[in-house]
């Protein structure tokens, strides 16, 4: 093995262990923190995380092989590997981003149904004062959404909403109530789970792994949507916590009228 390809081992291999463990942190933030389960698989993080993947692991140590070369002037090869460092660092921070800026910060329960929000699908400065917003490394806030409380507010509600001047409940943020308050506002409860064994045997299968470790009792199901996600979860009747989320990307069938 020559000399130059020796050294041009050496800085690549340094290079795929720094990228490796700056990659290993940014999965752990990821997964460990910001899309916990079971939010990863309402949230899909794998588009982004696999160009980081590709640009840190791949293409950046690939790079340095290519250019690395003990017979440049050493200020030629540092500015090389700098303008390799910076496109390395521009996509991280891209990355970096994206899933922080998107990450589930509120589980806005709405009669049956369970919104996974993220921060900037709403006004956060339009927040109640009894509203806690999410600490970086905290699990969603769980909040009741306080719809309009009589004949003539839902009417005027749908023409703003039809005349585009206000957005959907789940993303008025003033509308947000504490958790305990669930149910004060609407007259629509949760499925039991007698109610959801009647959506198919897919549900059943799914529902009959949740309950082999939690308690029927102490759980609610919903129907969870985020953006074009939509599925059942399992909730904590206490404290709202999502326990479970049923891993399909598809509308769950409709109830049968007939």
């Amino acid at each position: 093995m020559s000399r130059t390809l020796s050294f041009r081992l050496k800085a690549s291999g340094l290079h795929l262990a720094g990228s490796g463990l700056v990659i290993g942190v940014f999965l752990w933030l990821v997964y460990g923190f910001w899309y916990m389960v079971p939010y990863q698989l309402v949230f899909s993080t794998f588009d982004v995380v696999k160009v980081l993947i590709g640009v840190d692991l791949v293409l950046g140590p690939l790079l340095t092989f290519i250019v690395f070369n003990i017979a440049k002037p050493r200020k030629e090869l540092a500015r090389d590997l700098a303008i390799i460092l910076a496109f390395q660092l521009s996509a991280l921070a891209w990355g970096v981003h994206v899933t922080y800026s998107v990450r589930p910060q509120f589980l806005a329960f709405v009669g049956d149904n369970l919104y996974a929000v993220s921060g900037r699908d709403i006004n956060l400065e339009e927040l109640p004062d009894d509203i806690k917003r999410r600490v970086w490394y905290e699990p969603p806030v769980p909040v009741s959404v306080r719809g309009p409380q009589s004949e003539d507010e839902w009417k005027q509600h749908t023409v703003d909403l039809f005349n585009s001047k206000v957005p959907e409940l789940m993303y008025q943020s003033r509308r947000y109530r504490p958790y305990a308050e669930r149910g004060m506002y609407s007259g629509v409860l949760p499925l039991t789970v007698d109610a959801l064994r009647e959506k198919g045997p897919g549900v059943n299968q799914w529902l009959d792994s949740v309950l082999v470790k939690e308690d029927a009792s102490s759980l609610a199901f919903y129907k969870i949507m985020a953006g074009t996600f939509v599925s059942w979860a399992a909730v904590r009747v206490d404290d709202g916590f999502v326990i479970n989320v049923m891993p399909v990307q598809s509308v769950p069938p409709p109830e049968n009228k007939s």
